[in-house]
């Protein structure tokens, strides 16, 4: 590999992606518990590399800014992950306040993210954001009939996810 003049810094952007992504990925991997995660989050810090390679490369540490990038990364998702669960568990189905049951969101999250995308999609937006069967197949831009199909297999998989659902479950 070819070196700058400064002994610690690659001269080309393979080279320090070589040098710096499994220190990245393995420190990513500590802070966050998840490899997958991890893997997400390094990929974002390295494309923030790539768009700002540049600068980046004259940097005096170079892997010190890939670090506090995939740090800063990683705590931005925890926040955005703990508003949602907060806000998703605020509001009870009669509409009355309750406090959040903390061991509820990581379950009903992971269940959730097993799901199909498109089924992940119709349970978001019929359960989470209470639309009805219309308002989904207008955001989706699908008939209703598939709404109503998708809920029904998405329900399923659920429960047999071992997610017992407290819901009443009504076509609209």
């Amino acid at each position: 590999m070819v070196r700058s003049e400064r002994s610690s810094v690659p001269a080309d952007l393979a080279g320090f992606y070589a040098d710096e992504y499994p220190r990245v990925l393995s420190f990513l991997r500590g802070y966050c518990g998840d490899m997958v995660v991890a893997e997400d989050l390094a990929q974002e810090a390295f494309a923030r590399v790539c768009e700002r390679w540049e600068k980046v490369s004259t940097m005096a540490s170079p892997g010190a800014w890939v670090h506090r990038v995939a740090m800063n990364l990683a705590k931005s998702r925890f926040r955005r992950r703990a508003v949602r669960s907060r806000k998703h568990h605020l509001v009870a189905v009669d509409g009355s306040r309750e406090a959040p049951d903390p061991t509820t969101a990581p379950v009903v999250d992971a269940a959730l993210g097993r799901l199909d995308p498109d089924l992940r999609a119709v349970v978001a937006l019929r359960f989470c954001a209470d639309m009805s069967v219309e308002a989904t197949a207008d955001v989706l831009e699908i008939p209703a009939g598939t709404v109503k199909s998708r809920t029904r297999k998405a329900i399923v998989e659920l429960a047999k996810g071992g997610l017992s659902l407290e819901m009443e479950y009504v076509d609209d």
